[in-house]
């Protein structure tokens, strides 16, 4: 039974991974078409600040 919450616990992390890494890409993608280079990388640049 233990291990069927360990599997629960990391597919659960597993889709939160997905979705940060998801985001991450769209801000990527938004910085290549962005004018605004520096803004977004200062914005990523406190979100990492921020997760650290």
């Amino acid at each position: 039974m233990e291990y069927l919450l360990v599997i629960k616990e990391y597919f659960l992390y597993l889709k939160e991974v997905k979705i940060f890494y998801s985001i991450l890409w769209i801000i990527l993608k938004s910085l290549k078409l962005s004018l605004q280079k520096r803004w977004i990388i200062n914005l990523l640049k406190v979100i990492i600040i921020e997760i650290i």
